[in-house]
């Protein structure tokens, strides 16, 4: 007996025998077939008997024969046992996240088939999978690709969908993909798809994060611009890495440039959209008619406006913190003016540098601190009456390019006036010329020269200057110094004593405050409080004066008993004098109308006139020092 068909002798209690024995005498035999219960889907199977006789002859009769059209039987065998098909979230892996950290799910089988399961599932969520062609998330997928159907062998119990997550650089928030059970597609007997089966979802967490900055070597990046052409500039912010979702920032605009007159107005923020990771920043010149110099844009990263804060992708987007080489978290575009020579002397300034601070502060209007201020403006009105003066500071309207400032483009001349002991004061020499804070050039007087009475010319030579690459425009200050005059009547004497004396514990106190009757003219010294000190200055100093002429066209002499001619504008007026007289050329007629004259004094144009003593008041002759108010 041989059988075949789709069922096995296994599929029996009892297997069929490989032979059987008709008794004699009898005509048929029976053949059981009990089919087991085992547990596995199968469906319905044919089990085939087919008798033979091997031997004929010998194992029967000879004249006994096998009906060949009748030779087989076959007995159907139906299947009790059913299966389903599910998913199994226990079982799965949901959590996945770049780098390498995989997910899965499982889809199980109630009952083991003895035949393989096959079944389609549907694909979703945010996650963008690959296509079939695409195995290492090259067109920037967030997983492998996934078919849509799946087998669970015979004879297993479940298979895992595998959700092979891409190391992408994209910063993304979380996303998902979502497997759900759709049908069976083929299977033998009675296996069906769980319509309740849960859907199984994988969250894929992204391990990338961008850092916001200003490219400093890009190749669309342009920081010298000009008015001529114009010339525009072009500053380039970038994301480190692409982002998934819109990211908004803002930005500072500084410089000396002005924004919308100088240049076209920009906005101060920025919006790069999903995917975009560079946005140029154009500085479009406006070319207008304004000596200006050379001005700069200076645009800084402030912040990042989107995602909110309370937006888990806020934390992924940063601006850079520390600069490199490579990248910083701002730029400069320097704008070149094309409309000539602009940088000039904004405030000339006199310094004492043993002075206090608070008298610093209080001379030049600004709390500095320690060390720091720049002293008195000059303004060609006040006298400057202060001793130990040994520096000059020169402040201009724009940033100095250190390297081209030398001691040569300062000059300091002078007519002296009269120490106390009638001799002449020294016009102090520039020693050194450093740049300071505040666009300032600081000339040091030599050691232990000091301002002394005179009337002083500074050059300021400016365009041996370069501010910004371009050359400054020339200057000359003139000024008057007479240490110890602290009531501007030009000598100093004892109207100076009386008036510090009416100060005397007047000092200045933090915040700008004075006390009593405090004047910064009667603080001689410099050291923030009127005191013996001041008074001890000016009693050294009685007798010193200054003599001004009134016209550079003509000069004056004031004769003496001596035959020697002091006309000269670099010679002292004696005390002894007592005629003055005024010749050479002159613009016009001018006349003199000043205290130390007791009436008007009239000069023609181009005549020389005496002034007998009795044309002066007797009352002040003698402290005659300053011939001044000509006209």
């Amino acid at each position: 007996m041989t059988v075949s068909g789709t069922a096995e002798n296994g599929d029996l209690a009892t297997p069929i025998p490989v032979t059987v024995t008709i008794p004699a005498g009898s005509t048929s035999f029976v053949i059981p077939v009990d089919a087991i219960a085992d547990g596995s889907v199968e469906g319905t199977e044919d089990l085939i008997v087919t008798a033979s006789i091997a031997n004929p002859g010998v194992d029967a009769d000879a004249d006994i024969t096998v009906d060949v059209a009748n030779a087989s039987g076959t007995v159907t065998i139906t299947d009790d046992d059913s299966a389903i098909v599910t998913v199994d979230l226990a079982n799965s892996d949901l959590s996945a996240g770049e780098p390498g950290d995989n997910g899965f799910v499982r889809f199980t089988l109630s009952t083991p088939s003895t035949n393989p399961v096959e079944f389609s599932y549907n694909i979703g969520g945010s996650a963008v999978g690959a296509a079939a062609a695409d195995a290492t998330g090259a067109t920037d997928a967030d997983y492998a690709a996934l078919s849509g159907t799946a087998t669970i062998p015979a004879g297993a119990t479940y298979v895992d969908v595998p959700v092979t997550v891409f190391d992408d650089p994209i910063v993304e928030l979380d996303e998902n993909v979502t497997i759900e059970l759709d049908a069976i597609t083929s299977a033998s007997g009675d296996v069906t798809a769980d319509a309740s089966a849960p859907i199984g979802d994988v969250t894929i967490t992204s391990d990338d994060t961008a850092t916001l900055f200003f490219d400093l070597v890009n190749d669309g990046r342009d920081t010298d611009a000009s008015e001529t052409g114009p010339d525009n500039g072009t500053l380039v912010a970038r994301l480190s890495n692409p982002v998934a979702f819109g990211v908004s920032a803002g930005y500072s605009i500084g410089g000396t440039a002005s924004n919308s007159s100088d240049y076209n107005s920009i906005s101060g923020s920025l919006f790069f959209a999903a995917g975009v990771t560079e946005i140029p920043i154009d500085i479009l010149v406006v070319d207008d008619a304004d000596l200006e110099g050379s001005e700069d844009v200076t645009l800084e990263l402030t912040d990042i406006l989107t995602p909110g804060a309370s937006d888990p992708g806020f934390s992924l987007i940063s601006i850079i913190g520390a600069d490199t080489a490579t990248m910083s978290a701002s730029d400069t575009v320097t704008i070149e003016d094309n409309d000539g020579v602009t940088a000039a002397v904004a405030g000339i300034f006199v310094n004492g540098t043993d002075w206090a601070d608070l008298f610093r502060d209080r001379l030049d209007g600004v709390e500095d601190g320690p060390g720091t201020g720049i002293g008195y403006q000059l303004n060609g009105e006040l006298t400057v009456p202060w001793i130990n003066i040994d520096q000059i500071i020169v402040q201009f309207d724009s940033a100095i390019d250190a390297s081209s400032v030398d001691v040569s483009d300062f000059v300091l001349t002078g007519i002296p006036g009269f120490n106390s002991d009638f001799t002449l004061g020294d016009i102090p020499t520039i020693d050194t010329a450093t740049v300071g804070p505040n666009n300032t050039v600081v000339l040091q007087f030599a050691a232990s020269q000091f301002l002394e009475p005179a009337q002083l010319f500074l050059d300021v030579n400016a365009s041996g200057i370069t501010f910004s690459g371009q050359a400054g425009s020339d200057t000359t200050e003139d000024f008057i110094a007479l240490p110890g005059d602290a009531n501007q009547d030009g000598i100093v004497n004892g109207a100076d004593l009386t008036d510090i004396a009416d100060r005397q514990g007047s000092l200045i106190l933090p915040g700008d405050f004075t006390f009593l009757n405090y004047e910064f003219f009667s603080d001689v010294n410099g050291d923030a409080i009127i005191n013996g000190t001041d008074l001890t200055e000016v009693v050294d100093r009685q007798g010193s004066l200054v003599l001004i002429p009134s016209s550079t066209a003509a000069s004056f002499s004031l004769d003496s008993d001596s035959t020697e001619d002091q006309n000269s504008r670099s010679k002292p007026v004696m005390e002894r004098s007592r005629v003055l007289s005024l010749s050479g050329s002159i613009d016009s007629n001018f006349k003199s109308q000043d205290k130390y004259f007791a009436e008007e004094i009239s000069f023609e144009e181009g005549k020389s006139e005496e002034l007998e003593s009795s044309k002066f008041d007797a009352a002040l002759i003698n402290d005659l020092v300053k011939v001044r108010g000509i006209q």
